[in-house]
């Protein structure tokens, strides 16, 4: 940045933004894959790990037709916790965002 700043302060200023946007994209650390500090059938009522069992498949077994849960409770309840015990997912809280560290087309 400092070279681009010391050898063309005019672009620097005018396309700060836009600048700083690639050396985001360019340079930004890969996210981590999430593991749950939890097993799957820690605390989990029988009738919900059974439907897990029976409705969840693996991508290989379903390669045109992803899967959607919805899981609508009160807060605290371990909802997320449990979501994330599934393996990889898009997590959508009220509104869809693309942005490439929230969604990914390989959940």
């Amino acid at each position: 940045m400092s070279i681009i700043k010391q050898g063309d302060p005019k672009s620097y200023c005018i396309y700060y933004d836009r600048i700083m946007c690639n050396v985001d994209k360019l340079y930004s650390t890969p996210t981590q894959e999430y593991t749950s500090p939890f097993p799957l059938a820690d605390n989990v009522p029988y009738e919900l790990m059974d439907w897990a069992n029976t409705n969840i498949k693996p991508i290989e077994s379903r390669p045109n037709r992803p899967m959607s849960i919805i899981a609508e409770r009160p807060s605290r309840l371990g909802k997320t916790i449990w979501a994330w015990s599934l393996g990889p997912h898009n997590y959508l809280c009220g509104h869809l965002d693309l942005n490439n560290k929230v969604y990914s087309n390989d959940a």
